[in-house]
């Protein structure tokens, strides 16, 4: 199979509380399964699974400033966890 035909599909509507995902990614299968969802429908390549709509999320990379970087590298050097004063 063609990498462009292992595609996913997540939809839901406003009525029903949960959302249907239909793929044939294995990253996929293998994330429902260590959820515990097991799908309702298969296809010798193809599952389709039911989750509840609460679980789909869209979160954009965060946009770090070189100054708020340079900030959470000096709070992570200066944690016990890597202070040498700790060892």
């Amino acid at each position: 199979m063609k990498k462009i035909e292992t595609e996913t599909v997540i939809s839901f509507n406003d009525e029903e509380s949960f959302a249907q995902i239909s793929t044939r990614q294995k990253r996929i299968k293998t994330r429902m399964a260590k959820l515990g969802v097991n799908p309702h429908h298969k296809q010798a390549d193809y599952e389709c699974f039911r989750i509840p709509k609460g679980w789909i999320r869209i979160n954009p990379p965060r946009k770090v400033s070189e100054s708020q970087r340079e900030t959470a590298r000096m709070n992570l050097l200066k944690s016990p966890i890597l202070s040498k004063s700790a060892m």
